[in-house]
C-alpha cells in the first residue's frame, strides 16, 4: 500500500469516528426528558407562587396505556428554583421545546405577568408563538379542566385547539413573542387569551378507580390527565372554555374583552375570515351565519389636531352568507341588499361600542395604532416625548364602513 493510500484510508477512518462520537454526544432518550406541554402560575402566600408542569407521559401517547398527561404543582418564589424542584421530583430533565400554553391566574394578570415571563425566557428551548392564556378561576383548575377526548396526544390535542378558535377570534397578539414586544412598548398593548368556566357544557363526571388522584409526594402536589381534583373519582367538574380575550395595559390586565368583542377586534386588525351571525331581517326568529373578510384596501392613517390624535378607519368588509335557518333566499339580489344593510349597521354600532370601551374605559392601545402614529414623527426621541400610552386615551375616531354579501354564482 503507498504512502497516499495509507493516509487516505486513515483519513476516512478519522471522519467515520468522528461522525460516530459525535452522533452519541450529549445524547438522550425519550425516557430521560419531561416534556413540558403547560406550564400554570398561581398567587400563593407572601413573595410566593405555584408553578404547575402539565407533562407528556410518553409510555401513553405512544401506545402504552394510561393518561396522557401528568399534572404537579410546586411552591416557589422563583422559576429556577421551581425548573430544579420539578426536575428532581419527575427524576427527568425538564424540556420547554414543546411547551404550547403558559396560563396565569386572573389575580397574578392583574398585578403583572412580565417578572414571570422573563422568567420563563431564561430557559432558551421555549418557543416564542406559545399562547398567553388568562384563567378567570385559576391556571391549575384550567389545566385540571383539560381532558383530550379524540386525541392521545396533549401536544397535538392543544394545537388543534387553537386551531379551531382562529375563525372566531384567535389572533397572534396573544402569543408570548407578541406579547413581550407590546409590554414593553409605547406604540402597542398586550393581549392574552382569557378562559373561563364554560356552563354551556354538561358537567361530565370522571370514571371511578383514577389511579392515584390526589396523591401527594414529597416536592409537589400531583394528579394525572387532569382529574376532579378530589380523592375517590366520581366527582363532577366543571369544563372551561376560550371565552375572549383579556387586555393589559403594559404587563398589568385591566380588563376584558367577551368572545363577541374580541371577534369584532379579529375583524379590525386580523388577516383570518372570521365567523360572525346575525339576526335575521326577514324573520327575527333566526339567525344568519356568515364569514367576515376584511378585505386588503381597507386603511388606517392617524394625524394629529392640537396634540390629540384623529384616527381614520376605513373598514371594507366581504360577507359571504354560509348558513340561513329561515326560508330566505339571501342569493336574490333584493334580499342580499336587506342583509348588507343589516350587517352594516351592526357592525358600525359594534366597532364604535369596541372603540369606545378600550380606548376610554381600559386606556389602552390593543389595537396598535402608535405603531402608525410613529410616522407622524421624524425622530425617535420626538415620538418618545409625546407619551402615546398618555395621549391615546383622547383619541377621536372618524369610522368608514363598507360591506358587500357576496351572492354565490355572482
Amino acid at each position: 500500500m503507498t504512502k497516499t493510500k495509507r493516509f487516505t484510508a486513515a483519513l476516512l477512518c478519522l471522519f467515520f469516528c468522528s461522525g460516530v462520537l459525535a452522533a452519541c454526544y450529549d445524547n438522550r432518550e425519550i425516557e430521560d426528558l419531561a416534556y413540558v406541554i403547560a406550564i400554570g402560575i398561581d398567587e400563593a402566600e407572601g413573595n410566593s407562587f405555584d408553578l404547575t408542569f402539565q407533562t407528556a407521559v410518553p409510555q401513553a401517547i405512544t401506545g402504552g396505556g394510561g393518561e396522557g398527561t401528568d399534572i404537579t404543582s410546586y411552591r416557589t418564589d422563583n422559576f429556577l428554583s421551581g425548573l430544579k424542584k420539578a426536575g428532581q421530583y419527575l427524576s427527568r430533565t425538564i424540556n420547554l421545546s414543546h411547551t404550547k400554553i403558559i396560563v396565569v391566574s386572573e389575580a397574578i394578570a392583574q398585578k403583572g405577568i412580565t417578572a414571570f415571563v422573563n422568567g420563563l425566557q431564561q430557559g432558551l428551548q421555549i418557543r416564542q408563538d406559545i399562547n398567553v392564556i388568562v384563567a378567570a378561576q385559576g391556571a391549575k383548575k384550567y389545566l385540571e379542566s383539560i381532558q383530550p377526548k379524540l386525541s392521545s396526544n396533549p401536544s397535538r390535542y392543544y394545537e388543534l385547539l387553537f386551531k379551531s378558535y382562529e375563525s372566531d377570534f384567535l389572533v397572534p397578539q396573544a402569543q408570548l413573542e407578541d406579547y413581550l414586544y407590546r409590554a414593553k412598548n409605547q406604540g402597542a398593548q398586550p393581549l392574552a387569551i382569557y378562559t373561563t368556566v364554560d356552563k354551556n357544557i354538561v358537567e361530565t363526571k370522571k370514571p371511578e378507580g383514577g389511579g392515584d388522584d390526589g396523591k401527594k409526594e414529597e416536592g409537589g402536589e400531583k394528579k394525572s390527565g387532569g382529574g376532579s381534583g378530589k380523592e375517590g373519582g366520581g366527582q363532577e367538574q366543571q369544563r372551561m372554555s376560550l371565552d375572549g380575550l383579556a387586555v393589559f395595559k403594559f404587563d398589568k390586565m385591566v380588563g376584558r374583552l367577551n368572545a363577541r368583542e374580541a371577534s369584532v377586534f379579529a375583524l379590525m386588525t386580523g388577516k383570518n375570515n372570521i365567523n360572525f351571525d346575525i339576526v335575521d331581517p326577514l324573520d327575527s326568529r333566526f339567525k344568519v351565519l356568515s364569514i367576515l373578510k376584511k378585505e386588503k384596501t381597507s386603511s388606517t392613517n392617524i394625524t394629529f389636531k392640537d396634540g390629540k390624535p384623529l384616527i381614520n378607519i376605513d373598514l371594507i368588509m366581504d360577507i359571504n352568507v354560509q348558513s340561513v335557518q329561515s326560508d330566505y333566499d339571501y342569493d336574490e339580489p333584493g334580499n342580499a341588499d336587506v342583509l348588507n344593510r343589516a350587517y352594516k349597521e351592526l357592525l358600525e354600532k359594534e366597532v364604535r361600542n369596541l372603540l369606545q370601551k378600550v380606548t376610554y374605559q381600559f386606556k389602552s392601545d390593543i389595537f396598535g395604532y402608535g405603531e402608525l402614529a410613529k410616522r407622524n414623527f421624524v425622530t425617535i426621541d420626538k415620538w418618545e416625548e409625546t407619551r402615546w400610552p398618555d395621549v391615546f386615551p383622547e383619541a377621536r375616531y372618524n369610522l368608514k364602513l363598507s360591506t358587500e354579501v357576496i351572492r354565490h354564482g355572482q
